[in-house]
């Protein structure tokens, strides 16, 4: 008997599968993600480590080269980047906020691809759109600090480990060295990850081999990142980067921080509670997940969780010195942000594997949660993404300066930010080769209502026609024309 064909149940071909499956779904998670990410848009912070970055790759660009080598300097994995974008799509402030944001929707492309790998396409949606939406990725992903740049790199490593594992190519284990090499090239304690990983790669593999490559090649990137360094100085030191990092982190604890024994655990009694849920979510579902013997649960989800387990620890007992009390890693919640995709990924993959309607029922509630008790300017019909503002307010700002206007800080590094990132760079950069000078003035001097002693000023002119006060935020907060 002959059977008629239905055209409807055609088999997919493999470029087909492919662009369904996962090229398709790719890139509406990293668009989703991009398109929020520069919807909350943040003005650019004034601690330094927002903008260093930024003004000294422009120095870079003007062939000026770095002024500096501190732990601003030396992050090349968040250097060479910034330095990228410059170059491709120029300097105006509103690239500076697609760097960040571009790092947080990979982020987020990873966290789903790991997801799906493990537990399912819904997974991945659902473990996409929560770590999206969590509030301190919000903060990372809005400026050059480490965090959401370490996040990235760390996926990546968990991502090809994992095909490494699936297909024992070396390739792919060259890509995760690579990976974790430029994790620790945006903020060193992301070593504190490497235990778990060595453990799970001896583990799923039970050979020495791939372990020995591994550790071998991320000596190798090692030792020439520390002769490059020594060509760069003229001094060899044995650390390399870390020895000019640790020096940092000896001034901000001399200055700062002083601790009690009983401290020891308080970085984590500080974070807030719904970060505090996701970590003890994922420590429960973790240790399920490990020590079960149902063969159908992936334990693919190990890799994550004995990372997470193994930064966790050391994070928390990595001490420096007993009397006084110093940590490696102070108890500061920003240094914890790359905690949050590991449980994020732990949490709704097991749920998944374990009962399907879990999953989306936590990521609602959490995320209806997060967003009517942290999205709440988002949220308004009044709210405008800084990245929209951006270059106007340059544009405003610089045209002003070119106007014989003065431009007024109360706070040095309020003047540090505009110099960096809102003056225009013919203005920033001088065809003499030197840069624009931040001077100091008394407030009298232009009738400033201020009780500080000095001002921070930036000025064309001796005899400014006026001034402008401004405030780290895009806003001008008054005018005077002389």
């Amino acid at each position: 008997m002959i059977q008629l064909k239905n055209s409807w149940s055609t088999p997919q071909t493999p470029s087909t599968k492919f662009i369904l499956h996962y090229l398709l779904p790719g890139l509406l998670v990293f668009s989703i993600a991009l398109l929020v990410r520069l919807y909350l848009t943040y003005s650019i912070g004034n601690s330094g480590d927002e903008f260093e970055r930024w003004y000294q790759s422009k120095r870079v660009l003007e062939s000026i080269g770095m002024d500096r080598l501190d732990h601003h300097t030396l992050r090349w994995s968040i250097n060479i980047p910034t330095l990228i974008f410059q170059w491709l799509l120029g300097t105006k402030p509103v690239i500076y906020y697609l760097i960040p944001a571009s790092f947080g929707a990979l982020a987020t492309l990873f966290v789903f691809t790991i997801s799906r790998s493990i537990a399912g396409m819904s997974a991945g949606f659902f473990a996409a759109l929560l770590f999206t939406v969590t509030p301190q990725i919000s903060i990372a992903a809005n400026n050059l600090m480490p965090a959401i740049f370490s996040c990235t790199y760390l996926l990546g490593t968990v991502y090809f480990t994992l095909r490494f594992v699936e297909n024992r190519k070396d390739t792919y284990l060259i890509f995760a060295t690579l990976f974790m090499f430029f994790a620790y090239g945006s903020k060193v304690p992301n070593l504190f990850f490497l235990p778990g990983l060595i453990i799970f790669i001896y583990w799923r593999t039970n050979r020495l081999r791939p372990l020995l490559l591994f550790l071998s090649l991320l000596l190798l990137l090692f030792i020439l990142e520390t002769i490059g360094i020594a060509l760069y100085t003229g001094e060899f030191v044995w650390l390399g980067r870390i020895h000019y990092l640790t020096q940092h982190m000896d001034v901000m604890q001399d200055e700062q921080w002083a601790y009690h024994i009983s401290d020891i655990w308080k970085r984590w009694l500080l974070l807030p509670g719904y970060w505090q849920c996701l970590l003890i979510g994922s420590l429960i579902c973790g240790t399920f997940i490990l020590f079960s013997k149902n063969k159908k649960y992936n334990k693919s989800i190990s890799l994550v969780f004995l990372m997470l387990l193994s930064f966790s620890f050391i994070s928390t007992l990595a001490i420096t010195s007993i009397d006084p009390l110093r940590f490696v890693q102070p108890p500061i919640n920003r240094y914890l942000t790359v905690t949050i995709p590991f449980a994020v990924i732990i949490i709704c993959c097991t749920l998944s594997l374990t009962n399907l309607v879990l999953t989306p029922a936590m990521t609602i509630v959490l995320c209806w949660f997060w967003a009517s008790s942290n999205y709440q300017k988002q949220l308004s019909p009044t709210w405008t993404p800084a990245v929209l503002r951006a270059n106007e307010y340059q544009e405003t700002i610089s045209e002003h300066w070119r106007n014989d206007y003065a431009l007024l800080f109360k706070f040095s590094k309020d003047a540090r930010l505009y110099r960096a990132v809102y003056l225009e760079d013919d203005i920033l950069f001088k065809s003499d080769g030197t840069v624009e000078r931040i001077g100091r003035v008394a407030p009298s001097r232009f009738d400033y209502p201020s009780r500080l002693p000095i001002l921070f000023v930036m000025s064309k002119t001796k005899t400014p026609v006026g001034y402008l006060e401004l405030t780290r935020k895009q806003a001008i907060k008054s005018k005077k024309n002389f």
